[in-house]
């Protein structure tokens, strides 16, 4: 049987678009590549379809399905409005508008599209994994936050627009241990995340895709607490 191919722009843990990429792997029985990885001719004939999220993986996808005539699904992943508001940052905003525009140009001509607004994700993990003595013996030595405590948790960049400096002055002051786990496997994340009694973000903006699914794991976790 044929495979999806899901192609991303990179292969940042903490990138949402990542994340999402790896959950339609799962979905479809799928393989993750992205920008940069070159797929040998030969392993291209192995996929029915390609699904591509923004660009520069939308323009691929139109080459794969004229190059080997599969199904090319573009998964809109949506941008928001490119203000001083969402991008502080000057030449974050200049690029944004460069990339937007881009993203737009190039997800033309695909067989079908998905908005990320409107169809529903399926995680990977759908249950609670109990913390181990390691993971709670590592985190105390690493990060001095006791696990056995209750404490909340972030997952994402630190970037300007994830106005993550801010969350974590605010956390200080409502003395609430906040966790930002780096370099974590995703077995290892899904642990964390479905024994925190806290998941929080106060990003300037936030894409629908960029956390979606983890929210959807985090309160059916939180439902079996």
């Amino acid at each position: 049987m044929k495979k999806t191919l899901i192609l991303t722009p990179n292969r940042n843990s903490m990138c949402g678009m990542f994340q999402l990429a790896k959950d339609l792997a799962k979905e479809f029985d799928g393989e993750v590549w992205t920008k940069g990885q070159k797929i040998p001719n030969e392993k291209l004939w192995e996929f029915k379809q390609v699904i591509t999220l923004m660009y520069p993986m939308h323009k691929h996808g139109k080459f794969f399905k004229g190059y080997c005539g599969i199904k090319w699904i573009c998964y809109n992943q949506g941008i928001p409005p490119i203000t001083k508001t969402y991008f502080p940052n000057f030449w974050r905003r200049h690029a944004m508008r460069y990339i937007n525009w881009r993203n737009n140009a190039t997800m033309k001509g695909a067989d079908e599209y998905w908005d990320v607004t409107e169809r529903e994700q399926k995680p990977r993990w759908t249950e609670k994994i109990e913390l181990t003595e390691e993971m709670i013996k590592n985190v105390s030595m690493l990060y001095s936050i006791d696990l056995n405590k209750p404490y909340s948790i972030y997952l994402g960049r630190t970037t300007d627009y994830k106005n993550y400096e801010s969350l974590q002055r605010i956390m200080k002051e409502l003395d609430i241990p906040l966790f930002h786990p780096l370099g974590v496997s995703d077995e290892n994340v899904w642990m964390l995340l479905s024994n925190a009694q806290m998941y929080v973000s106060m990003s300037l903006w936030e894409g629908v895709w960029a956390w979606s699914c983890r929210i959807r794991i985090f309160r059916h976790s939180s439902s079996s607490l």
